[in-house]
């Protein structure tokens, strides 16, 4: 019930370490952080393998083509229901995620967040070749292809990493962030 009621309050009192991003549920925070870990357990019997059930479904759609999702306004279709959302913001001109530091507004919460990293300075992408740091993982992955022969810091672009690898950057991880003062799992506000 707690869970659900989040639905309603915005409230999402799960935080990760890595980037950032705020969950509803203890649950999806773990499923999340997968993708930090470079870990893909959900497979797509047809190309690849994905870090969440849900990136599994969406990237489904690609190969069927279907976007079930219409909008009423201009007739445009979408494979999902979050995506039509964010369109239809696009006729309303809404913009309701305020940046709290300078004012800003922002049509979905993923690009508040992005925002907001520009006044942090946290680039919480790093390749794992050379050390150097990214704002946002397209950024990391453009910077692999150019130098790093297109080999994945995140295990899933072309580079597999081994269980030992995981593990040492995996505990490097949680040895950086808690030189930071922070802990893993993060606690629990109420």
């Amino acid at each position: 019930m707690r869970r659900h009621q989040r639905n309603h309050t915005g409230e999402r009192p799960y935080k990760c370490p890595d980037c950032g991003k705020t969950f509803k549920d203890f649950s999806s925070l773990i499923s999340h952080h997968r993708i930090h870990k470079g870990e893909r357990p959900y497979k797509c019997l047809e190309c690849g393998d994905f870090a969440t059930t849900g990136q599994l479904r969406y990237h489904q759609l690609t190969h069927t083509g279907e976007k079930p999702f219409k909008c009423q306004d201009c007739g445009k279709s979408f494979a999902t229901s979050a995506h039509l959302l964010r369109h239809k913001m696009t006729h309303t001109k809404e913009k309701p995620f305020p940046c709290t530091t300078c004012g800003r507004c922002f049509s979905d919460r993923s690009n508040l967040f992005r925002h907001q990293q520009t006044h942090t300075g946290e680039r919480p992408y790093p390749c794992w070749h050379c050390g150097k740091k990214f704002l946002q993982r397209s950024h990391l992955r453009k910077h692999e292809k150019a130098f790093h022969n297109g080999e994945s810091s995140e295990g899933g672009g072309g580079l597999r990493l081994g269980v030992v690898q995981v593990l040492v950057r995996n505990w490097l991880g949680i040895y950086l962030r808690l030189g930071r003062g922070e802990c893993w799992p993060p606690p629990v506000s109420s």
